[in-house]
């Protein structure tokens, strides 16, 4: 518990502009003056070069499959699976919808900072994995073991299958790239 009378130090007076232990919150030579004038300025800059890679092209593919498999599924209203299956792989695409952009991102502003990165490889590798599974899944859903009302709606089962197995495939590739760049730069 604080208790000023203990307090030893000599009461700073009123209206004193930062004296040695008792810093002034405004004015300018505050300390917030000072910090900031102290702060690093890092310019951002817009590198178009990044997005034209392998791993640049691989994650505007990326997103643009995601986003149009999560588009056939609302529109259509097809379904993955049963119950489980469906909110896996809803959530995959989800996922991937989040992460692809982000490190679309971070290539346009430094690509150094994914270069360094263990993450990348690992993410594009785990998503390749789970989104054929997702695929797979998909595929023996609609071809095996449910027998539809509408007859399009097994089309439109086949080709959300298909987007989710181009966009696994295609972070496979990135995840390739990803996991080269990394160890040559290592």
């Amino acid at each position: 518990m604080y208790a000023p009378y203990l307090d030893k130090r000599p009461q700073r007076p009123h209206g004193a502009v930062c004296t040695k232990g008792w810093p002034s919150v405004v004015g300018p030579e505050s300390c917030l003056h000072r910090a900031y004038r102290r702060r690093i300025k890092m310019p951002l800059t817009f590198n178009s070069g990044n997005i034209r890679t392998v791993s640049g092209l691989c994650k505007i593919i990326e997103t643009s499959l995601l986003l149009v498999a999560i588009m056939i599924q609302r529109i259509t209203n097809t379904q993955f699976g049963q119950q489980d299956a469906h909110i896996f792989s809803m959530g995959l695409l989800v996922a991937g919808l989040i992460i692809t952009p982000i490190l679309l991102i971070c290539y346009i502003v430094d690509k150094s900072i994914t270069r360094s990165s263990l993450l990348e490889p690992v993410l594009n590798i785990t998503l390749f994995g789970l989104l054929l599974i997702a695929a797979i899944i998909c595929f023996v859903f609609w071809t095996r073991h449910y027998v539809p009302r509408d007859p399009n709606a097994r089309s439109s089962g086949l080709a959300l299958g298909c987007f989710v197995l181009f966009s696994s495939i295609t972070y496979l590739v990135d995840g390739v790239f990803a996991c080269r760049l990394y160890f040559r730069s290592n």
